[in-house]
């Protein structure tokens, strides 16, 4: 029931009125995994991210119905896939995003 709610959220623009959506996500990139948490308010567009013994770091975000960009970052609403655009080699870093079942999906 979370996911879909989770889904429901990311998926349609406007869906998720004022909860904060909570997502981890994972960049692949040969060997080296790199997640990080995303926490996604559509209603104030911002998104909210953190890396592994990092400050969390809020910034606007776009949000449209197929995609959120934000910083270098661009998640796919329709697969939950996560690009990173980087302007050295390699230029694209590829990883996939998933709810975070840890914490409140929906606001009460």
């Amino acid at each position: 029931m979370k996911f879909v709610l989770v889904l429901a959220a990311i998926s349609f623009p406007g869906a998720a009125g004022a909860a904060t959506v909570h997502m981890k996500c994972q960049l692949d990139r040969d060997a080296d995994k790199r997640p990080f948490d995303v926490q996604l308010n559509e209603e104030a567009g911002i998104v909210s991210l953190s890396y592994p013994n990092g400050a969390p770091q809020s910034e606007r975000a776009a949000f449209s119905a197929k995609s959120i960009i934000f910083s270098n970052f661009v998640i796919d609403r329709t697969d939950f896939t996560v690009q990173r655009i980087l302007f050295k080699r390699p230029p694209v870093d590829h990883g996939k995003c998933w709810p975070n079942k840890m914490k409140r999906l929906v606001a009460r």
